[in-house]
């Protein structure tokens, strides 16, 4: 399969499968927590079906934690992968088979490194989460650290949703934040559903004014 090279907000990606799938409708990201707990784990599995049995493309990473669970609930050839390493080289390696499965079944890799072959970066991390949300017409975050790597997707989608969890859990922190500062509060209610898996690109515009989050190098002192 060749490689292609796209420009997607003024940075320069590298993508590997079906390019359709960044025109569908419907684009959701799905995302958070590594150390994500069975609740979490739950609620990223039925949301994932609801909405890809919507016809929603579902936009996620193949890091452990909630973004691998929704890979796995997701029909393969409706998924956009985003990594932060090279194509060749899916991350972690444990979820290598996730990648490789989204491959071969039609879906669509995208990532940051120019070098197919590189390993991933903490800058890297932070422009693949940024660039996650950047493609997706809404946002929906499961779980997390107060100040997790995942924020720069909040920051350049249209839409954010969190799911709300336990006050007395470490893993509520993230979403909770989202909620204090104007996210939308997901229930899995089936109009909702609809909602997202029907959005296209005219009533969720790109937030251009968060172009810079594609490039944390660029724009922050390493």
């Amino acid at each position: 399969m060749t490689d292609q090279t796209l420009t997607i907000h003024g940075r320069q990606i590298t993508a590997r499968g079906n390019l359709d799938l960044l025109g569908a409708p419907g684009r959701v990201l799905i995302t958070g927590s590594r150390a994500s707990t069975p609740y979490g784990e739950a609620v990223t599995t039925s949301t994932t079906e609801m909405l890809t049995h919507r016809g929603a493309i579902l936009i996620a990473s193949t890091a452990y934690g909630i973004d691998g669970t929704a890979v796995r609930a997701a029909r393969p050839d409706r998924t956009v992968l985003v990594q932060a390493a090279g194509l060749n080289r899916p991350y972690p390696r444990g979820n290598a088979r996730l990648a490789h499965h989204v491959q071969d079944q039609g879906g669509l890799l995208l990532t940051v490194a120019t070098d197919p072959d590189a390993g991933p970066t903490r800058w890297g991390l932070l422009d693949a989460a940024a660039l996650r949300g950047a493609i997706a017409h809404h946002a929906l975050f499961v779980e997390g650290a107060h100040r997790s790597t995942a924020y720069g997707g909040s920051l350049t989608c249209p839409s954010v949703w969190a799911v709300p969890g336990p006050l007395t859990s470490a893993a509520s922190a993230f979403p909770l934040r989202l909620l204090r500062e104007g996210a939308r509060l997901w229930t899995e209610d089936p109009a909702e559903a609809d909602l997202i898996s029907t959005a296209n690109n005219t009533t969720h515009p790109y937030r251009g004014e968060h172009s810079d989050l594609l490039n944390h190098r660029r724009h922050h002192a390493a």
